[in-house]
């Protein structure tokens, strides 16, 4: 019942978050189109520079915003595998792929010989 529970939360947790950067990105997406009205609206003199950087400090708050909830998915991914029983690679052992590549070299080497 605890791992049962630990995949729902996990589960819950990532749906949660997809749906977070749904929202930030929307965000991100009108800032950046406030950002270019007002640099327009700069470059034909109809505003002045302040409003250009506020908006290109919303924007740049937003990017920032989008990368750390990206970086909280990917950590809610992990949990959710570790949840269904997998475990996380070592930063020192070779994945699979290059496991079977090293041993069909070694098999050329001695096919060689």
């Amino acid at each position: 019942l605890t791992a049962l529970q630990e995949v729902e939360d996990a589960l819950s947790s990532e749906r949660h978050q997809r749906e977070l950067l749904r929202s930030l990105r929307e965000q991100l997406a009108a800032a950046e189109d406030a950002l270019s009205e007002s640099k327009s609206r700069y470059v034909n003199g109809l505003s002045d520079y302040l409003r250009v950087l506020v908006a290109l400090q919303t924007t740049q708050n937003l990017e920032r915003s989008v990368i750390s909830e990206e970086r909280q998915l990917r950590e809610f991914r992990n949990q959710l595998l570790l949840a269904l029983g997998g475990r996380l690679p070592s930063v020192h052992e070779p994945a699979a792929g290059e496991i079977a590549e090293s041993e069909d070299h070694s098999d050329n080497k001695e096919n060689t010989e």
